[in-house]
């Protein structure tokens, strides 16, 4: 778990994400780490037996890397329980996607899993490149951009916290 050295009240948020190679743990604790005025809290699913009520946050970032052409087993389980896709779909959710190829996520990955997330606040979708071997097209770039979109997201809730019709938990 990582906590915020500066919190903004109501705004906590819920970085879920599952990794095979430790990747995406990588990149989800740099996007932590970007978001640091906010208290973030950081949780591989694979390692926990429940997800914390989500009543608790206003933002859940969902990282997944993809294999086979879907999420990884633990986030597609996730993506599948209808109990969390009820209580995500009262949430923002920001979305980003470890993949070699930018371009399959962009195009048929993230669009496949917004559908799943049908309902939820999408503030934003990335995807970040991945790694497979010796080849590496993480882009440090995209997930600044990512970052950087959630943290506008998160500016503008602390300046209007009912904006999006949404109240804080």
């Amino acid at each position: 778990m990582i906590l915020a050295s500066r919190r903004v009240w109501g705004l906590k948020i819920l970085i879920l994400y599952a990794t095979r190679r430790g990747t995406t743990r990588r990149i989800a604790e740099k996007i932590a780490d970007f978001l640091r005025p906010y208290q973030a809290d950081l949780l591989n699913v694979e390692e926990v037996q429940e997800i914390p009520a989500l009543s608790a946050y206003r933002l859940v970032v969902l990282g997944t890397p993809i294999y086979c052409e879907k999420p990884l087993k633990p986030v597609d389980r996730l993506l599948g329980d209808d109990r969390f896709l009820k209580a995500v779909r009262r949430r923002a959710v920001a979305l980003f996607v470890v993949s070699i190829s930018r371009f399959a996520a962009e195009k048929f990955y993230i669009p496949r899993i917004k559908r799943r997330l049908e309902g939820a606040e999408i503030v934003a979708a990335e995807a970040v490149g991945g790694k497979f071997g010796p080849v590496n097209t993480v882009s440090e770039e995209a997930i600044a951009r990512f970052s950087e979109k959630i943290k506008q997201w998160l500016e503008n809730q602390a300046k209007t916290p009912f904006a999006s019709g949404q109240p804080y938990p």
